[in-house]
């Protein structure tokens, strides 16, 4: 695993490539292979970043970025502390979208027990705060791996 240091702005637009040929290649192997030769104090950022493009993508997009996170998990490549930092940014923001099966289903895929999910809801940025956690959590039971 790669541990190279790079500067904000190389990480930035190392980040949005890996993101931009996921999406565009569609392997979940060389994303595999992609995401382990970032430097591992940045996988936090391509985590987020996966997050985000995905959320605006389709349920196929949603399939094919948990199958990478669930192989991430499995082969203890990315922590679970770190799949949370690249969520939290994300869950702060969700506050009335309706994006939490979505959601819910890439936090599964990364290994959060339905404890971490819960306390992420609680980070989401909304007047409605408890409906907005509910509704994340129930996409978080609901979610189906394949």
């Amino acid at each position: 695993m790669k541990t190279d240091e790079i500067s904000d702005e190389q990480a930035k637009r190392a980040v949005k490539s890996r993101v931009d040929e996921f999406f565009h290649v569609r392997s979940v192997a060389e994303a595999f292979a992609s995401f382990v030769s970032l430097s591992q104090t940045r996988h936090h950022q391509l985590i987020h970043s996966l997050v985000e493009k995905t959320l605006e993508k389709k349920a196929a997009d949603v399939n094919l970025t948990a199958s990478l996170f669930q192989h991430l998990v499995k082969e203890n490549i990315v922590p679970l502390d770190i799949f949370l930092k690249g969520f939290t940014p994300v869950i702060e923001q969700l506050d009335d979208t309706s994006i939490e099966s979505f959601t819910g289903k890439l936090l599964k895929a990364a290994g959060l027990a339905e404890k971490e999910v819960a306390e992420l809801a609680q980070k989401i940025d909304t007047e409605m705060l408890d409906q907005a956690a509910k509704r994340l959590l129930d996409g978080f039971k609901s979610a189906a791996l394949q």
